[in-house]
């Protein structure tokens, strides 16, 4: 597995800073990999059957790629999305951040019926033993 490369496009960003591909049916997350770009990911691991790289080579670049203005962003690590400009880096970290936060519910979320899973309730949070609100 370690050395293996594979190749293909970065669908979005995720927490982490790194990429997400789809690649023959397998996860991959790419680290200093930008959204939309075409990428070489030589993978370092698996955990869980997802696999995790670095990017090698960039057959199509994000149109904000750029070199990274620190010396050592490619041994430490420690700032994502250094490869991106500004304005690339912020709408990376944007997602990122979507990816992790649920949407606040709204006023029509109010009357809408239980997910799948959840137990209807009354006013008052009470359930009967089937999951549905007691009658009034």
């Amino acid at each position: 597995m370690n050395g293996e490369t594979l190749k293909g496009q970065v669908l979005r960003a995720v927490n982490g800073g790194y990429g997400l591909l789809q690649i023959d049916g397998k996860t991959v997350f790419a680290r200093n990999a930008l959204k939309g770009e075409e990428v070489t990911v030589a993978i370092r691991s698996r955990r869980k059957g997802v696999l995790f790289g670095e990017v090698t080579a960039v057959e199509a670049a994000h149109p904000h790629r750029r070199e990274a203005p620190c010396p050592v962003a490619d041994r430490c690590g420690g700032c994502h999305y250094q490869t991106a400009d500004p304005a690339a880096q912020e709408q990376a970290k944007k997602e990122a951040l979507e990816e992790l936060t649920p949407p606040a519910p709204t006023e029509a979320d109010e009357g809408a019926a239980p997910a799948d899973g959840e137990a209807a309730t009354d006013d008052e949070g009470a359930v009967d033993d089937e999951g549905a609100a007691p009658a009034p």
